[in-house]
């Protein structure tokens, strides 16, 4: 048997009207094609106001991390989503789940969420906090290593100019730049 909708008024523009039961409350209201069986506005922004974390960094944090987990306009998403990289439903669905784990687990601000398996998804078992340098050096496209980190210091002490270093190591001159200001690969 196949249900069809019967229009049951139309809007002053001459948009057509639906019977909708509103999931939440039951109320029936008369609604256009696309608000049929979700909830009325009331319980939408009451849904919508739950959780009071809009104006927390974490909460920020986790919603660009959605965005381009899940969005194909986002500017990341050929890094992220498009490869399969996923948020757990306990974040997705429980933002101050993830506000709760982040402060039991390191989080500081200034520090970077880090998968730890960078194929996996974006979840307990698979985040930490680090700092950003570390999470630059770990990055899949980085061009310096930490042993190509040591030559090029070695390099420099002996007296090399940066862009003759940057041309033998094989990685770029602000690399190499960086490197010698101290602003990264300190660890090496």
């Amino acid at each position: 048997m196949e249900l069809r909708e019967v229009v049951a008024g139309r809007s002053s523009n001459g948009t057509p009207l639906f019977d909708s039961t509103c999931p939440d409350c039951g109320r029936v209201k008369l609604v256009d094609r696309r608000r049929i069986g979700k909830p009325c506005m009331p319980c939408a922004n009451r849904r919508r106001s739950t959780h009071g974390l809009s104006n927390h960094p974490l909460y920020k944090l986790l919603k660009g991390v959605e965005v381009r987990c899940k969005y194909p306009s986002a500017s990341n998403y050929q890094h992220y989503g498009a490869r399969g990289i996923t948020v757990c439903d306990e974040w997705a669905n429980d933002p101050a789940s993830f506000v709760a784990w982040a402060l039991s687990n390191g989080y500081r601000e200034g520090l970077d969420l880090d998968r730890i398996d960078v194929n996996g998804p974006y979840s307990p078992e698979n985040c930490r906090f680090i700092s950003h340098q570390v999470n630059s050096q770990l990055r899949r496209n980085a061009r310096c290593t930490r042993e190509k980190a040591a030559m090029v210091k070695n390099l420099l002490a002996g007296g090399k100019r940066m862009a003759d270093v940057a041309r033998e190591v094989g990685v770029p001159y602000m690399t190499v730049w960086h490197i010698q200001k101290g602003n990264t690969w300190t660890n090496s």
